[in-house]
């Protein structure tokens, strides 16, 4: 259930805004490991997670939280293969 936005933490409450506002009714799946490692940029792990947990997309904080820290962990991996296979092809 969506937090009414008075009652979200002032420090995260621009950032619940700007997600709300872009997914008004529900967070799509293709959209929601994406939107993690966006937030994980420039927000600690449990704050992203305190973030999405209180914009009410049926996740708890715990699984918002691991599914950040998943996120991040893939992303040293990602930025470890592409330049390889992009050498590889050229």
């Amino acid at each position: 259930m969506k937090v009414p936005f008075d009652q979200v933490p002032a420090h995260l409450r621009s950032t619940y805004a700007m997600i709300i506002r872009t997914f008004p009714e529900r967070l799509p799946d293709e959209d929601y490991l994406p939107l993690l490692a966006v937030l994980a940029e420039s927000m600690s792990q449990r704050a992203v997670a305190k973030t999405v947990a209180l914009c009410g997309f049926d996740k708890s904080y715990i699984v918002v939280l691991n599914d950040v820290r998943g996120v991040l962990y893939q992303i040293p991996l990602i930025m470890t293969y592409v330049p390889i296979a992009c050498v590889r092809s050229t």
